[in-house]
Parts: C-alpha cells; structure tokens; sequence
C-alpha cells in the first residue's frame, strides 16, 4: 500500500511533506530545502474506546532502528468539526508505556476528513519523558503524523520525527 501525505506547517514559514514508497516521507520547504523523514519512529493500531478516550498497542524504533519497543497507547481526545464536508480539527494527549512501566507523554494535534477519498487526518505529536532507559531518546521529540480512521472507530497511526 502506498502511503499519500501531504503537510503544510506554518511557523516561520510553510513546509509542505510528501509520502514516497510506504512510509518514508522527504519534505521541501518554501526555500527549497529539501529535509528526508525516513522511516516513521512509531506506528500503532487502535480504537476510539468512549466519546473522548482512545487505547492502542504500537511499536517504537529505538534510536539507532536497532530493535523495537512495545507500548501500549492510551489517552483523550476533543474532536471539532470545521466545516460541513467532514473536515475535523482534533487535539488531545497520551501515555506511551512499555511492558516494564515506562512512561513517556504526549500531546497531539492533527486535522483531516473522516470521509472515503478525502484527506486523512494528519498533524503533529510533541513527546517528552523522564526516562532515562529505553524511551529516553522520546525527550523534547517532535513528530509529524498521518492516521486513519475507520467507521467502527479504529485507526492506525505513523509518526515520522521532524528535526
């Protein structure tokens, strides 16, 4: 399956992202500077458990992409439509927690359609831990992501580092 991710942040200027092969995502900037995201850091499957609370089982790349992380996902969510298309604006926050008790957090934003064909929901995550053994490298990490969303309530989510 190949994966469509089309971005525009504006901070300081805008960046627009797009998805090449499966999962790895190379971005030009208004400049013309070209970053390369690679492979996403963290991918998950879950499902929308109540009105506005989530859980998920997902995998995080060590550091080095030399093993995997197992983690367990849960968190709350506040969805707003925008408009009367399907469009919706959704923010919230998470814990990621591994099988030995570490925890690392998160905060989210992200906007999309929940319509067939339209534009999958795609945004920004901002981690930070206290951890200093497995899920260190999450600190002060900044991430761009793309999710989708079924009917029922499931969803899978990607999580490229932006650095």
């Amino acid at each position: 399956m190949t994966t469509s991710l089309a971005i525009t942040i504006s901070i300081l200027g805008s960046v627009s992202a797009y998805a090449q092969g499966t999962n790895n995502i190379s971005a030009t900037s208004a400049t013309g500077t070209n970053i390369t995201l690679g492979e996403p850091f963290y991918m998950e499957n879950g499902k929308i458990t109540g009105p506005y609370t989530y859980s998920a089982n997902g995998t995080i790349m060590s550091n080095n992409n030399a093993s995997a992380i197992n983690v367990t996902n849960s968190g709350v969510i506040l969805t707003i439509p925008i408009d009367n298309n399907g469009t919706l604006y959704s923010q919230g926050q998470g814990v990621l927690t591994t099988e030995d008790g570490e925890m690392a957090t998160y905060t989210f934003q992200f906007i999309g359609e929940l319509t067939e064909g339209g534009t999958p929901p795609h945004g920004s995550w901002y981690l930070s831990t206290n951890s200093t053994g497995s899920l260190g490298f999450l600190n002060n990490k900044v991430g761009i992501t793309q999710s989708e969303i079924g009917p029922n309530g499931e969803f899978s989510t990607r999580v490229w580092e932006w650095n």
